[in-house]
């Protein structure tokens, strides 16, 4: 049986909002091959289970990706299995489209995922599991919406009136995302592509930065009982001499082992 619920994660966005750098800003984005809508022939339900849908396309830098639209909506999934690209997905996804078929960051719509990574200092969380079915899914009642500008970012009640629905999923080993989104633009529809059937649009997946691991701060009293004392086969400390002002540890670099967020864009042909 598929275990199913709807979340409300405005405490842990929160606690990551104060944190969480945009990985898109100053990173290079890999290009992938053109992709392509098919028209939808029928029904999609954005659950997190993506079974309706045919074989996705495996993009060379990203994930595996599938496309469909109608006349009004747009229906995108992003699906990951192998440990290249599962623990990146594991703590969120956006999807960004420009209708004008370039790489303009100006509509995005940010997933949290199955395994937010923890802010600096925090105990992080496990890895993200299926339930004994092999299937976990989440209907998600917000979404962060990203743009217009330059590092806008807010948080958006699902409704059916917006006509966005979103949903991330476990299924066995992959991490799945599902969106649907309008395409143009009415009154009760503001969050929508901005592009009608046929266009052509760019389309980025990204994932949110990890925080950087908080170093452990190491105990400054040596082995002869003094704040600062001399502590033989640590790296990083140096003897204590009293009115020099030194607290008798040298800070030295430490290498950023975070793996780089994915930034992949790619241009869409929408069916017709």
């Amino acid at each position: 049986m598929r275990a199913h619920s709807v979340r409300t994660r405005l405490t842990r966005r929160g606690a990551l909002a104060a944190c969480a750098v945009w990985l898109w800003i100053g990173i290079a984005a890999a290009a992938a091959p053109a992709l392509t809508s098919v028209w939808r022939s029928q029904p999609l339900t954005i659950d997190g289970a993506p079974a309706e849908w045919p074989p996705l396309t495996s993009l060379e830098a990203g994930p595996a990706v599938g496309v469909q639209n109608d006349g009004e909506f747009l229906y995108v999934v992003v699906s990951a299995a192998d440990q290249k690209w599962r623990p990146l997905l594991e703590g969120g996804l956006v999807v960004w489209l420009d209708p004008k078929g370039g790489k303009a960051q100006t509509f995005g719509i940010w997933l949290p995922g199955p395994a937010e990574p923890a802010p600096p200092g925090a105990t992080p969380m496990p890895a993200a599991t299926a339930g004994p079915s092999g299937v976990s899914t989440d209907v998600l009642d917000q979404f962060d919406l990203l743009g217009p500008g330059k590092s806008q970012r807010r948080l958006v009640d699902v409704t059916p009136e917006i006509g966005v629905e979103v949903a991330s999923g476990l299924i066995g080993d992959a991490v799945v995302y599902e969106i649907k989104v309008p395409l143009l633009k009415t009154e009760a529809r503001p969050y929508a592509v901005a592009a009608a059937p046929g266009a052509t649009i760019g389309i980025g997946l990204a994932t949110p930065e990890m925080p950087r691991r908080q170093r452990r701060r190491q105990d400054l009293v040596g082995s002869t009982g003094q704040v600062g004392g001399y502590q033989p086969g640590i790296p990083g400390y140096t003897p204590y001499i009293p009115g020099m002002g030194g607290r008798g540890y040298t800070p030295y670099a430490q290498k950023d082992e975070r793996p780089k967020p994915l930034l992949v864009w790619s241009t869409l042909k929408l069916a017709k």
